[in-house]
């Protein structure tokens, strides 16, 4: 059995925790960039038919930090892409 430098030890545990971190900040990435727009409160439009409020909000700290379901899928998993005003996919 070898025996390993300390700072070659260390310097692997310092590699695995950055890649951990990371793991979780790529769970939490916006690759859509959804939240550019939908972090803002007064996001929001008047429904033509209803003529109620209807919002757009994301609470940013639900995506960061990973809860509900705006953590776990892509915006596009419910919402279509091309209708900008998030009208849910049928």
């Amino acid at each position: 059995m070898s025996v390993t430098p300390i700072n070659t030890r260390v310097s692997r545990i310092a590699a695995v925790i950055a890649v951990a971190i990371g793991a979780v900040g790529a769970r939490a990435a916006d690759p859509e960039n959804c939240l550019s727009c939908h972090r803002y409160k007064g996001m929001a439009t008047i429904d033509p038919q209803t003529q109620r409020l209807r919002l757009f909000y994301i609470d940013p700290s639900f995506h960061e930090l990973g809860l509900g379901p705006h953590a776990r899928l892509r915006c596009t998993d419910c919402h279509d892409r091309s209708a900008v005003g998030g009208a849910a996919k049928s």
